[in-house]
């Protein structure tokens, strides 16, 4: 798995040429950069080409029967600590670069217990829902939150309130995720996950011995 370091390598530097060449005045209302660095380290496309690179390369690590199988425990508890540790350095890197590694870990450890039908908790249907709408929930979830912040104009709350507000906002931002699965996610993907009638050539992409266990894309193929 050496590849991630070069690739981490290659965030980092455009992190810092960001930091250091780009202009970090004015800085925008929410946090402490400037709107130029802010559409260039998070949203400007190619520079979030790293991140993609780094997650084809996980898959085909674990595909190719490469990962060394890592608990989820060990990589859960990574991501947490560069949750953490991501507050603790300039805001910029905490964009991705503190904790893209870790979450890489965390989500190839993940697929690989999937894959070989482990027993665990994110199998549980409501698990499965909340990963059906999380793209859903993340594309919408700014707005409603900058909708509600504009709504209250400013104004402070005790804890009792304070927390309804934030539990209003959770819940309102989890309805607007299933809608956008429901509506625009969801029926593209239904249509192409239809099976061939005939599966007499099926090649399982997945080396032993996920297969051996009785992998998903075979389950659900000869499902039907």
């Amino acid at each position: 798995m050496a590849e991630r370091g070069p690739d981490r390598g290659a965030l980092a530097a455009t992190h810092w040429a960001i930091a250091r060449f780009v202009g970090a005045t004015p800085q925008i209302a929410e946090y402490p950069i400037s709107l130029q660095q802010w559409w260039l380290a998070y949203y400007f496309p190619p520079l979030r080409l790293f991140e993609f690179v780094l997650g084809m390369l996980m898959a085909r690590i674990l595909m190719a029967g490469r990962w060394p199988a890592i608990p989820v425990a060990p990589t859960m508890a990574l991501a947490a600590l560069a949750y953490f540790l991501a507050g603790e350095v300039p805001f910029i890197y905490s964009l991705s670069l503190t904790t893209v590694i870790p979450i890489a870990l965390l989500i190839t450890s993940l697929a690989a217990a999937d894959v070989t039908r482990r027993r665990s908790w994110f199998r549980h249907p409501l698990m499965v829902w909340l990963g059906e709408i999380s793209f859903g929930f993340y594309m919408i979830h700014l707005l409603i939150m900058t909708c509600v912040t504009n709504l209250l104009g400013g104004q402070t709350f005790a804890a009792g309130p304070a927390a309804l507000i934030l539990i209003a906002t959770f819940a309102l931002s989890l309805l607007g995720g299933w809608l956008l699965f429901a509506s625009s996610s969801n029926p593209p993907c239904a249509a192409g996950a239809r099976p061939a009638r005939r599966h007499s050539h099926w090649a399982c992409p997945w080396p032993e011995p996920f297969h051996s266990k009785g992998c998903l894309p075979c389950l659900r193929t000869f499902a039907n």
